[in-house]
């Protein structure tokens, strides 16, 4: 019975002491044996994601069409058709642009792209030695952007802006 009673003794002092030295501490992976790193933000990854990470591309597509304006050109008209991925994340090359000014001077062809909850980014090609890259900020009623031209359609279209909505006369 003495055996007994020292052994409940002992075990609720264990307790007891382990109550009042407070919780385990938290693991990190810095405490495995091989190198790593962590702490008490990286533990839950989804606490430290950016909420325009978490937030849907913009569902863009369809031909959208509006003013484009070019250093030496003048005011003219932007057409861009874009085609999306099934989860709406990429521009498919499908998707293609089409610049046209009153002069006209024109660049059009095949784009692929990116689409994030804020807009757009693109490149394409309109013909050989006519790279285009460009991007577009806004959301599902309007945009706005720039156009950067490159090889020898750099010469000729310069300091290229635009703005858009969505659907086409």
């Amino acid at each position: 019975m003495k055996l007994a009673k020292t052994l409940a003794i002992v075990v609720c002092a264990g307790v007891l002491s382990a109550g009042a030295l407070g919780s385990a501490h938290r693991a990190y992976a810095q405490d495995a044996e091989e190198g790593a790193w962590g702490t008490a933000a990286t533990a839950n990854p989804d606490e430290s994601s950016s909420p325009e990470a978490k937030a849907p591309p913009l569902s863009i597509e369809g031909c959208w069409e509006g003013s484009v304006n070019d250093k030496a050109d003048g005011t003219g008209t932007l057409f861009l058709s874009f085609i999306q991925s099934s989860n709406g994340k990429k521009l498919v090359s499908s998707s293609s642009f089409d610049f046209e000014w009153p002069d006209q001077a024109f660049a059009h062809g095949p784009m692929k792209g990116t689409v994030t909850s804020k807009g757009f980014k693109f490149k394409g090609n309109a013909g050989k030695g006519c790279p285009v890259s460009g991007s577009g900020k806004g959301d599902e009623s309007g945009m706005t952007g720039t156009a950067k031209f490159g090889g020898e359609c750099a010469r000729f279209f310069k300091n290229v802006t635009f703005s858009i909505t969505p659907g086409c006369i």
